[in-house]
């Protein structure tokens, strides 16, 4: 079977520019949350009200127990995530030791990243660019071969953002980012997370765009693709 490294390569790209877009929201986030008095409110009613709309969607689409079960967990980490935000301000910020905001980092950072990846993941699962003029003919995209047209493509995809989401938060923990020379601190912050999220995030998408190409798809019908998560997972 031949390849098409050109769309191997810009997955990758496209994949690593999504990673350093999910790095940097996550650090400023975590930053905001973390010297500013109003935001921590502001993520904590966020939070409790898009894991409460996360766990409804989940529960009336998927039908897997397994896939329920795990995302369900996620939504409830979103909620614990949204609660906690009500009790962190700078001032209890402050008096925490650098090793106990880790876990609390890490699990926001997780939160944020089931966030994004769940939102992204029905968005792909509506496959609107089949519809669009510049992609009919074109894009290497259709409904015989989604961009994630797999059980084990959606859960690599839920892994990898998971886990990048944990790194994230472990980083901004360990550096101690809102502590000190805020800006010396982000900035070593960047330093790390950007390569961090390229490098994982690039290597993720051109493994996808790989293993779509080589896997052969046959769909019965047009109507085949997916409406939703469930339909992937």
């Amino acid at each position: 079977m031949s390849f098409n490294y050109v769309h191997i390569v810009v997955s990758g790209l496209i994949g690593g520019l999504f990673g350093v877009f999910e790095a940097e929201i996550i650090a400023f986030s975590l930053l905001e949350i973390s010297v500013n008095k109003v935001f921590p409110y502001i993520f904590g009613v966020g939070f409790v009200l898009l894991s409460i709309a996360l766990a409804w969607r989940i529960w009336v689409s998927v039908e897997n127990t397994k896939a329920r079960a795990v995302l369900l967990f996620f939504s409830a980490l979103v909620f614990v995530s949204g609660v906690a935000c009500f009790f962190l301000n700078e001032n209890v910020f402050k008096t925490f030791p650098a090793a106990g905001k880790v876990p609390l980092y890490a699990l926001l950072g997780i939160s944020f990243a089931f966030t994004v990846t769940y939102c992204f993941s029905e968005v792909v699962a509506l496959n609107p660019w089949s519809e669009a003029a510049c992609c009919a003919s074109s894009c290497p995209i259709s409904e015989n071969n989604p961009l994630f047209g797999s059980q084990e493509q959606v859960l690599g995809l839920f892994s990898v953002s998971l886990l990048m989401g944990a790194s994230f938060g472990l980083l901004f923990g360990l550096i101690d980012v809102e502590d000190g020379d805020i800006s010396k601190n982000l900035l070593t912050n960047t330093i790390y997370g950007i390569p961090l999220g390229f490098v994982v995030g690039a290597s993720f998408a051109a493994g996808n765009e790989w293993y779509r190409q080589r896997k052969v798809v046959v769909v019965p019908t047009v109507n085949a693709m997916p409406q939703d998560t469930d339909a992937l997972l």
